[in-house]
């Protein structure tokens, strides 16, 4: 119905007792090969907000478009006309990959719609039809999983770009700004206007990296559904 990456992977529903690492296909795959017209759309930067992707694409689906696949950097979307579906989405980070995590959601009768990422940084979208609140006995277990996931991915990037943020801090605060303060700006040259300028943006761009993965783990953790 729907597909992932087009490197092929041993998939667990095929009897192999290995986990399927990397990107993966699915079983009942449609790939883009066998699609005559797909809709291409893009989305930047939803790895630090996936809650945010959930919604887009169940919005997507609800005016009949069916996701197909996503591009291995996780920018491309592409998307097939067919009849609008209810169906709620759950976009997770499994890392180098989690069993516990990817038989949890299959478990609980949800269907992988596509992977993305790299071998070390593996995303999933996971999906499944709306049918009225219906009790499962994995929705727990998934839900649990997931924010444990959320919490990995938010220390993850705190612990990637942190270093990045101070440094660019200190050279801006502690050298640049003091500079422009007592010398003024114009008296720079061309190269000091143009750091001088664009730190703080970097600094800011960097910064809302890590708050909005922190926020967005806080908003799974206090939220009872997947």
């Amino acid at each position: 119905m729907c597909s992932c990456q087009r490197n092929k992977r041993r998939d667990l529903s095929a009897g192999s007792t290995g986990y399927p690492a990397g990107n993966r296909f699915i079983e009942g795959e449609r790939r883009m090969d066998d699609i005559t017209t797909s809709i291409k759309r893009y989305k930047f930067g939803w790895m630090y907000a996936p809650d945010r992707l959930e919604k887009w694409l169940e919005k997507q689906a609800a005016e009949g478009y069916n996701l197909v696949e996503v591009s291995k950097r996780g920018l491309t979307f592409y998307f097939e006309e067919a009849d609008p579906v209810l169906c709620t989405f759950s976009v997770v980070n499994e890392g180098k990959g989690d069993i516990h995590l990817y038989l949890a959601y299959r478990n609980a009768g949800w269907k992988q719609a596509a992977a993305t990422g790299t071998s070390w940084q593996q995303w999933t979208i996971w999906r499944k039809g709306d049918s009225g609140h219906e009790e499962n006995p994995g929705v727990n277990n998934v839900t649990e999983l997931k924010q444990h996931a959320a919490k990995r991915m938010a220390t993850l990037n705190s612990l990637l770009v942190s270093p990045v943020v101070v440094i660019f801090s200190l050279n801006f605060f502690g050298f640049m700004l003091p500079d422009v303060l007592e010398n003024g700006y114009f008296s720079l040259t061309g190269l000091e206007r143009f750091n001088v300028t664009v730190y703080p943006f970097i600094i800011l761009t960097f910064f809302s990296m890590i708050l909005r993965s922190w926020m967005y783990y806080f908003r799974v953790k206090n939220n009872k559904d997947v």
